[in-house]
């Protein structure tokens, strides 16, 4: 993964031994350079950036008690702000288009409930819907301006549709709402607020709806295994696919046509998030190293 592929013609006598050096050079799309974006006291959780910041981190720490924390970053890795919650039950994160972020994660009186935070760290508003039961972890994602889109997956009984049911907000109120018809996993919507990606319940499709609701495409990624990780959408419409199995990321357009593809190593263990900012720097949260590290194209 990662490297061009080349192919080379070898003639050889019978009885003969040669010696073959290939130079592999880096395939299209792929990384010039990565390295620690920044190290964090426990094992990263989630991350989401803004097209131009802020960056939002949750990571989970035992030092003084069991902890998770909430980041607020600049691009370049500078602490904007932090909130500390006493547990470790952290969901999904996004970031709106007002930079501010929208945590989903677990209230011992109400249950999982999503909350959105300023960058630095001060508490916005409270989010609730079906009379303060989410029926599993929310997924949100940014839309433009005012508008917020949010993922459940859950089975509705009155019309006997399985899959995730998508609550477009305004202003932090529920709008109105769609459903997908398939059982989805994680969500993420293009720059424009035109395109919803969402992973298929085995982790090994992409379906494709307009932010209406309206199916447009599907595609497989490749792999034997499922995807088993990470969704992320770069402002170019670019879609990057992390694998925790294989420890890979790969890049497809927003059709999905594949793009490029390069192993993580041993942080690819562990998967914690994925999140692409307005210069296409990918970045990878791993639990396992407590770090995010950056991919510059």
């Amino acid at each position: 993964l990662g490297y061009r592929d080349t192919t080379i013609s070898v003639s050889l006598s019978a009885a003969a031994k040669e010696t073959l050096t290939v130079t592999l050079g880096p395939g299209p799309g792929t990384p010039r350079s990565f390295g620690t974006w920044r190290e964090f006291p426990g094992g990263v959780r989630r991350i989401a950036a803004g097209p131009n910041g802020p960056v939002y981190v949750t990571a989970f720490t035992t030092v003084g008690g069991n902890y998770t924390d909430l980041f607020a970053l600049s691009l370049a890795g500078d602490l904007l702000g932090k909130v500390s919650f006493g547990s470790e039950s952290t969901g999904q994160l996004a970031v709106a288009a007002s930079g501010d972020a929208y945590l989903a994660h677990a209230l011992p009186s109400y249950g999982p409930v999503l909350e959105r935070y300023t960058a630095a760290g001060s508490h916005a508003a409270t989010i609730y819907y079906a009379g303060n039961y989410w029926p599993v972890w929310p997924h949100p994602a940014r839309g433009t301006g005012d508008t917020l889109l949010v993922l459940l997956n859950f089975s509705n009984p009155q019309s006997y549709t399985n899959g995730g049911k998508v609550v477009r907000c305004v202003n932090d109120q529920p709008a109105d709402a769609w459903y997908t018809g398939i059982e989805v996993e994680e969500m993420a919507v293009d720059g424009t607020a035109r395109r919803c990606y969402f992973m298929g319940e085995m982790r090994d499709t992409v379906y494709v709806f307009s932010t209406g609701g309206r199916p447009l495409t599907r595609w497989k990624a490749g792999l034997e295994r499922g995807l088993g990780g990470r969704l992320a959408v770069g402002v170019d419409g670019s879609v990057y696919l992390a694998d925790s199995y294989g420890a890979t990321i790969q890049r497809f357009s927003g059709d999905g046509a594949p793009l490029a593809a390069w192993a993580l190593g041993r942080d690819g263990f562990g998967l914690g998030g994925l999140a692409v900012d307005a210069q296409g720097r990918v970045y990878v949260a791993s639990y396992n190293s407590n770090r995010v590290i950056r991919y510059v194209p």
